[in-house]
C-alpha cells in the first residue's frame, strides 16, 4: 500500500476471467488514480467484477462512507438479502444492498 506499486491490470484481469474467478479490486487508493493524472497505472481495472473503496480517503467524508461497486448486481445482492417469508421488500431494497441493513446509508449523500 505505501509502494505506490499496481498490478498489470490489464494482463492479469483477463487471464482470471478465463480461469473464472471473480475479480475484486479494493480501491482505497487505486480507484481514486483511475480518476487522475496517474490514470494509465490504473489500465484494465474496468474489467474487475467488483471494487470497494472508502470516500474518507480524498472526498474528507466519515469514516464509515464505503461503497460497494458491482458489475453482477444480482450476484452481490442475493447474499446480502435480508428477506423474510413475513417481510419481503424488492432486491433492491436498502436494507438488502448492505450488511448493516439498521444504520442510515452514508453512501446516499456522498
Amino acid at each position: 500500500m505505501n509502494t505506490g506499486a499496481f498490478d498489470r491490470f490489464a494482463a492479469i484481469i483477463p487471464y482470471a476471467h478465463a480461469a473464472g474467478a471473480w475479480v475484486h479490486v479494493h480501491g482505497a487508493f487505486g480507484l481514486w488514480a483511475r480518476a487522475s493524472s496517474h490514470r494509465a497505472l490504473t489500465e484494465g481495472i474496468d474489467e474487475a467484477d467488483s471494487w470497494t473503496t472508502d470516500s474518507h480517503k480524498w472526498l474528507n467524508t466519515p469514516y464509515d462512507g464505503a461503497m460497494a461497486i458491482c458489475r453482477h448486481a444480482e450476484s452481490f445482492a442475493q447474499p446480502l438479502n435480508s428477506n423474510a417469508a413475513y417481510a419481503p421488500s424488492s432486491s433492491d431494497a436498502q436494507r438488502n444492498l448492505t450488511l448493516e441493513f439498521s444504520r442510515r446509508a452514508r453512501g446516499i449523500p456522498i
